[in-house]
């Protein structure tokens, strides 16, 4: 029983030990030098920086002159400083109530209106001190911060990008390497223009316009993307292309993941002839392991109509998932994807797996280098006519190229940037009609907003 009485003793003291030694540190702060004015030597802290120590002794100050309205002052600055914006507004307030026309009171009121969130108050304050015209710096700070809370309040958002581009392309019919392909029947000259290959030139036009609609401080959104594409030959008319898509849907964002589940369709014309239409949805969930490591999951399926040739008709279901990795000045993605086309017909249905790698790198004077390279396997299920075996193809694709910002507006949320491209495809294939190489070289520029 001694023993526990000991125990608890020793307790005891290293109990009020601690407690002595937390109010002696928290009154070792605010004491006040001997034969000094609190409140004057409460402004010197504040003047140094030393917000904590400033409102301690300022409010010793304040319960001995309450009625002081530039010690309130001080006492509501160092209360906003040390992040206590209840009694900041408090020590304002008092001061509007003797002088309600303070307009430097109003704008320290804004400010404390601001970090508690409570936007309309800050506001109304801020547009207040604007009307009576202060100096120019004043006014340019009051415009930024108005400027903050329409941007937090905002509910729709929008962005896009317009671009141009020139390509050059040296096989524009995908011809085989040799006109002269082997079939059942045995070999057979290959006739028109897809035939040989064919250079040619053209011109194509982007358009794409995302909207955003998000109510403030809501994690819930609802997105949609509108894009139009359209391709014009120098030469061969017949392969002029417009490709129009549209995806609407909710999203869900989080501080680490977003989840996204959109309906989409997609139209397509070649020779301004309708050619395809598709409609479906897409699923993509988003994880952000760390600020420069992000990993996107996504399934989509459609239901893909095509106008001139109803066997080809089908359901097309894609799975992929990316890793993007972020270093630096550096940007690398790898991305795996598996896609199946179940069509009317096996002739044109298929299997495909594949790979991609992409590597970025940005230089000084806001140029940036990319190179990547893709690979397909893709088997179909149906003989092929005339061959009388299942087509099986290898699909390679690599390019590389140079980009520069030339403009940028100064909240940087426009840019125009100029971009060359080369791409190499090269398809191998165990029917001959369907291998061949193709080169295709492109300069564009690109209006962000």
């Amino acid at each position: 029983m001694v023993r526990f009485k000991s125990a608890n003793t020793a307790l005891f003291g290293v109990l009020l030990m601690v407690i002595g030694f937390m109010l002696f540190g928290s009154m070792a702060g605010a004491a006040v030098t001997e034969g000094s004015d609190p409140f004057q030597q409460g402004l010197d802290y504040f003047k140094a920086g030393n917000y904590q120590d400033a409102y301690d002794l300022l409010l010793i100050a304040f319960k001995a002159d309450p009625v002081n309205l530039n010690l309130n002052f001080y006492l509501g600055r160092a209360a906003f400083e040390i992040g206590n914006y209840e009694m900041a507004l408090m020590a304002f307030e008092r001061i509007l109530i003797a002088q309600p026309e303070f307009a430097r009171v109003k704008l320290e009121m804004a400010r404390t209106y601001y970090r508690l969130g409570m936007r309309d108050s800050a506001r109304q304050y801020f547009e207040e001190v604007l009307a009576t015209r202060p100096p120019d710096a004043v006014a340019r700070n009051i415009e930024f911060f108005l400027a903050e809370i329409a941007g937090a309040e905002k509910r729709h958002f929008f962005n896009g990008q317009i671009a141009g581009a020139i390509d050059w392309d040296d096989n524009v019919f995908a011809a085989p390497a040799n006109d002269v392909v082997d079939t059942t029947l045995g070999e057979v000259a290959l006739q028109g223009k897809s035939a040989k290959p064919r250079s040619d030139f053209l011109f194509n036009a982007t358009g794409i316009l995302n909207h955003r609609y998000q109510p403030p401080d809501s994690p819930y959104a609802w997105a949609s993307l509108g894009a139009v594409y359209n391709a014009l030959y120098f030469k061969e008319s017949e392969l002029d292309t417009l490709f129009l898509s549209f995806n609407t849907g909710p999203e869900f964002h989080s501080k680490s993941y977003v989840f996204r589940l959109h309906g989409l369709a997609n139209y397509l014309e070649f020779d301004w002839d309708r050619f395809l239409r598709t409609a479906g949805a897409e699923m993509i969930f988003g994880l952000l392991f760390n600020p420069g490591t992000l990993l996107n999951i996504s399934g989509k399926y459609e239901n893909k109509k095509y106008y001139q040739i109803d066997d080809r008709d089908s359901d097309n279901f894609n799975l992929k998932a990316e890793s993007i990795f972020l270093y630096g000045p550096n940007r690398i993605s790898l991305a795996v994807a598996g896609e199946i086309e179940d069509a009317q017909n096996e002739v044109y249905s298929y299997n495909q797996a594949g790979a991609l790698i992409n590597c970025e790198r940005i230089l000084p004077y806001e140029f940036s280098i990319f190179g990547y390279y893709e690979y397909r396997y893709r088997v179909f299920e149906g003989d092929q006519p005339l061959f009388d075996k299942k087509r099986r193809d290898n699909l390679h694709y690599a390019g590389a190229g140079l980009s520069k910002n030339i403009w940028r507006s100064s909240d940087f949320r426009q840019n125009l940037a100029l971009r060359f491209n080369y791409r190499y495809t090269r398809s191998d294939s165990n029917i001959e009609l369907y291998e061949f190489d193709k080169n295709v070289v492109s300069a564009s520029l690109a209006y962000t907003f």
